[in-house]
């Protein structure tokens, strides 16, 4: 009974030796693939996190990209006067006012940018000329009134002459 219990420990032994043997190098890849595993997570949770901030970025460049086009139309690189002889003008025409006369002054150098008057004489009534005052200040490019004068009434038409500067880079 002796033989047998050893030769059933021997043969037990031999069986969990066989068994520890076999499957500690297969254990060992499992272990080694779910390092690699929780790896490759934690650089997948970092890329998704990279593309989120990259996401925000890129809409926080475009708003800037938005707000320097804005700001290109309210105070362009280059005085375009041409331009303004036509904006201004048509402006007061459709506020009802009659331009007499547009000049433009010498531009005034102001820190970073530039001020151009704009000598304006026009004819209307002062409604018209409030309309007139509300299209420039909608209007995108922006424009000060800095000197404002008026003159006799003929049939409820005044004749007013203002300066407004407006500005360039």
């Amino acid at each position: 009974m002796n033989s047998q219990i050893i030769k059933v420990v021997i043969l037990a032994l031999v069986f969990l030796g066989l068994l520890f043997f076999l499957t500690l190098p297969t254990y060992s890849k499992v272990n080694s693939a779910r390092t690699k595993l929780d790896q490759k997570e934690k650089e997948l949770e970092n890329t998704k996190n990279l593309v989120a901030v990259l996401d925000q970025l890129s809409s926080q460049f475009s708003n800037l990209v938005t707000d320097l086009e804005k700001v290109e139309v309210a105070i362009p690189q280059e005085k375009d006067l041409p331009r303004l002889l036509v904006e201004i003008p048509t402006l007061a025409t459709q506020n009802g006012l009659i331009v007499r006369s547009i000049n433009f002054g010498k531009q005034i150098k102001k820190g970073d940018y530039k001020a151009i008057p704009i000598i304006l004489d026009v004819k209307g009534s002062y409604l018209n000329l409030k309309s007139f005052f509300g299209a420039v200040e909608q209007n995108l490019r922006i424009f000060d009134v800095v000197s404002f004068s008026f003159g006799g009434s003929e049939g409820g038409q005044f004749d007013f002459s203002f300066t407004i500067h407006t500005y360039t880079q």
